[in-house]
Protein backbone atom coordinates (compact mmCIF):
# COMPACT_ATOMS: atom_id res chain seq x y z
CA UNK A 1 0.00 0.00 0.00
CA UNK A 2 2.75 2.47 0.92
CA UNK A 3 4.45 1.80 -2.43
CA UNK A 4 1.24 2.66 -4.31
CA UNK A 5 0.92 5.91 -2.36
CA UNK A 6 4.59 6.68 -3.06
CA UNK A 7 4.25 6.21 -6.81
CA UNK A 8 0.90 8.01 -6.87
CA UNK A 9 2.51 10.95 -5.11
CA UNK A 10 5.43 10.86 -7.54
CA UNK A 11 2.94 11.02 -10.41
CA UNK A 12 1.25 14.07 -8.83
CA UNK A 13 4.64 15.79 -8.45
CA UNK A 14 5.29 15.17 -12.16
CA UNK A 15 1.87 16.57 -13.11
CA UNK A 16 2.54 19.67 -10.96
CA UNK A 17 5.93 19.99 -12.68
CA UNK A 18 4.38 20.02 -16.14
CA UNK A 19 1.64 22.49 -15.14
CA UNK A 20 3.97 24.91 -13.36
CA UNK A 21 6.93 24.79 -15.73
CA UNK A 22 5.40 24.13 -19.13
CA UNK A 23 2.16 26.11 -18.66
CA UNK A 24 2.45 28.86 -16.01
CA UNK A 25 6.15 29.73 -16.26
CA UNK A 26 6.23 29.29 -20.04
CA UNK A 27 3.21 31.59 -20.44
CA UNK A 28 4.94 34.31 -18.39
CA UNK A 29 8.10 34.04 -20.45
CA UNK A 30 6.19 34.17 -23.73
CA UNK A 31 3.80 36.99 -22.75
CA UNK A 32 5.92 39.11 -20.42
CA UNK A 33 9.52 38.17 -21.23
CA UNK A 34 10.13 37.47 -17.53
CA UNK A 35 8.46 35.77 -14.60
CA UNK A 36 5.85 37.29 -12.36
CA UNK A 37 6.66 36.93 -8.65
CA UNK A 38 3.87 34.34 -8.32
CA UNK A 39 5.45 32.21 -11.07
CA UNK A 40 8.87 32.46 -9.48
CA UNK A 41 7.34 31.49 -6.12
CA UNK A 42 5.59 28.54 -7.82
CA UNK A 43 8.94 27.31 -9.11
CA UNK A 44 10.37 27.60 -5.60
CA UNK A 45 7.39 25.76 -4.10
CA UNK A 46 7.79 22.99 -6.66
CA UNK A 47 11.48 22.73 -5.76
CA UNK A 48 10.66 22.52 -2.05
CA UNK A 49 8.04 19.82 -2.66
CA UNK A 50 10.47 17.87 -4.80
CA UNK A 51 13.34 18.27 -2.31
CA UNK A 52 11.10 17.05 0.53
CA UNK A 53 9.50 14.25 -1.46
CA UNK A 54 11.75 11.36 -0.51
CA UNK A 55 11.66 12.32 3.18
CA UNK A 56 7.87 11.91 3.34
CA UNK A 57 8.24 8.20 2.63
CA UNK A 58 11.35 7.22 4.55
CA UNK A 59 10.95 4.17 6.75
CA UNK A 60 11.31 4.95 10.46
CA UNK A 61 14.27 2.60 10.81
CA UNK A 62 16.16 4.01 7.82
CA UNK A 63 19.78 4.52 8.93
CA UNK A 64 21.25 7.98 8.53
CA UNK A 65 24.25 6.78 6.56
CA UNK A 66 24.76 3.15 5.66
CA UNK A 67 27.22 3.55 2.81
CA UNK A 68 30.83 2.39 3.19
CA UNK A 69 33.57 4.83 4.16
CA UNK A 70 34.80 5.44 0.61
CA UNK A 71 31.26 6.03 -0.64
CA UNK A 72 30.54 8.39 2.28
CA UNK A 73 33.68 10.45 1.71
CA UNK A 74 33.08 10.60 -2.04
CA UNK A 75 29.43 11.49 -1.43
CA UNK A 76 30.29 14.39 0.89
CA UNK A 77 33.00 15.66 -1.49
CA UNK A 78 30.51 15.65 -4.37
CA UNK A 79 27.80 17.32 -2.25
CA UNK A 80 30.30 20.01 -1.20
CA UNK A 81 31.36 20.63 -4.82
CA UNK A 82 27.71 20.88 -5.76
CA UNK A 83 26.92 23.43 -3.04
CA UNK A 84 29.97 25.53 -3.96
CA UNK A 85 28.97 25.44 -7.64
CA UNK A 86 25.43 26.57 -6.77
CA UNK A 87 26.63 29.42 -4.56
CA UNK A 88 29.17 30.64 -7.12
CA UNK A 89 26.56 30.53 -9.88
CA UNK A 90 23.94 32.36 -7.79
CA UNK A 91 26.46 35.05 -6.88
CA UNK A 92 27.59 35.42 -10.49
CA UNK A 93 24.08 35.66 -11.92
CA UNK A 94 22.47 37.76 -9.19
CA UNK A 95 19.34 37.08 -7.17
CA UNK A 96 16.73 38.84 -9.35
CA UNK A 97 18.02 37.22 -12.53
CA UNK A 98 18.21 33.82 -10.80
CA UNK A 99 14.48 34.00 -10.05
CA UNK A 100 13.57 35.00 -13.62
CA UNK A 101 12.47 38.47 -12.53
CA UNK A 102 15.13 40.25 -14.59
CA UNK A 103 16.46 39.18 -17.97
CA UNK A 104 18.20 42.06 -19.69
CA UNK A 105 21.43 40.47 -20.95
CA UNK A 106 22.64 36.98 -21.78
CA UNK A 107 25.27 35.96 -19.24
CA UNK A 108 28.13 34.04 -20.87
CA UNK A 109 30.98 34.62 -18.44
CA UNK A 110 32.14 33.07 -15.18
CA UNK A 111 30.64 29.62 -14.61
CA UNK A 112 28.31 30.24 -17.58
CA UNK A 113 31.25 29.89 -19.97
CA UNK A 114 31.58 26.22 -18.91
CA UNK A 115 27.91 25.22 -18.82
CA UNK A 116 24.66 27.00 -19.67
CA UNK A 117 23.18 25.75 -16.40
CA UNK A 118 25.84 25.80 -13.66
CA UNK A 119 23.26 25.97 -10.84
CA UNK A 120 21.65 22.81 -12.16
CA UNK A 121 25.02 21.09 -12.55
CA UNK A 122 25.79 22.01 -8.93
CA UNK A 123 22.45 20.77 -7.66
CA UNK A 124 22.84 17.59 -9.72
CA UNK A 125 26.21 16.98 -8.11
CA UNK A 126 24.55 17.41 -4.73
CA UNK A 127 21.84 14.91 -5.66
CA UNK A 128 24.37 12.35 -6.86
CA UNK A 129 26.30 12.83 -3.61
CA UNK A 130 23.15 12.27 -1.55
CA UNK A 131 22.35 9.10 -3.49
CA UNK A 132 25.87 7.91 -2.66
CA UNK A 133 25.37 8.75 1.02
CA UNK A 134 21.89 7.21 1.31
CA UNK A 135 21.67 4.56 -1.41
CA UNK A 136 18.04 3.45 -1.58
CA UNK A 137 15.13 3.28 -3.97
CA UNK A 138 13.74 6.39 -2.21
CA UNK A 139 16.76 8.41 -3.26
CA UNK A 140 16.82 6.89 -6.74
CA UNK A 141 13.17 7.86 -7.25
CA UNK A 142 13.92 11.34 -5.98
CA UNK A 143 16.82 11.58 -8.44
CA UNK A 144 14.56 10.42 -11.29
CA UNK A 145 11.92 13.03 -10.39
CA UNK A 146 14.66 15.65 -10.25
CA UNK A 147 15.94 14.78 -13.73
CA UNK A 148 12.45 15.16 -15.22
CA UNK A 149 11.65 18.35 -13.29
CA UNK A 150 14.91 20.08 -14.05
CA UNK A 151 14.97 19.15 -17.74
CA UNK A 152 11.45 20.55 -18.21
CA UNK A 153 12.57 23.74 -16.48
CA UNK A 154 15.63 24.02 -18.74
CA UNK A 155 13.56 23.48 -21.90
CA UNK A 156 11.18 26.25 -20.78
CA UNK A 157 14.06 28.63 -20.05
CA UNK A 158 15.83 27.81 -23.33
CA UNK A 159 12.69 28.62 -25.29
CA UNK A 160 12.51 31.99 -23.52
CA UNK A 161 16.23 32.75 -23.98
CA UNK A 162 16.04 31.88 -27.68
CA UNK A 163 13.06 34.19 -28.18
CA UNK A 164 14.73 36.98 -26.20
CA UNK A 165 18.30 36.76 -27.51
CA UNK A 166 17.93 35.00 -30.90
CA UNK A 167 21.17 34.27 -32.74
CA UNK A 168 23.31 35.34 -29.79
CA UNK A 169 21.75 32.52 -27.76
CA UNK A 170 22.07 30.01 -30.63
CA UNK A 171 25.80 30.81 -30.90
CA UNK A 172 26.16 30.45 -27.14
CA UNK A 173 24.46 27.03 -27.34
CA UNK A 174 26.89 25.94 -30.04
CA UNK A 175 29.86 26.88 -27.86
CA UNK A 176 28.72 25.86 -24.36
CA UNK A 177 27.04 22.59 -23.30
CA UNK A 178 23.57 22.56 -21.74
CA UNK A 179 24.84 20.67 -18.69
CA UNK A 180 28.27 19.09 -19.06
CA UNK A 181 30.14 17.57 -21.96
CA UNK A 182 30.10 18.72 -25.54
CA UNK A 183 28.03 21.68 -26.72
CA UNK A 184 24.86 20.75 -28.56
CA UNK A 185 22.90 22.96 -30.85
CA UNK A 186 19.32 23.50 -29.73
CA UNK A 187 16.59 23.42 -32.31
CA UNK A 188 15.08 26.77 -33.11
CA UNK A 189 11.53 26.30 -31.84
CA UNK A 190 10.55 29.94 -31.50
CA UNK A 191 10.09 32.30 -34.41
Amino acid sequence: MQLAVYFGSAFLVLVATVVILRVIVRRDYLQRGRLRPVSSASEWLLGIIWASFSYFYLPADWPMIHAGLILRVAGWVIVTLGVLTILLSLAWLGLRRTHGLEADTLIQSGPYRLTRNPQIVGFSLGMIGFVMLWPSWHMMMSLLLYVVLIHLMVLTEEEHLLARHGNEYLQYCEQVPRYIGLPRRIHKTVA
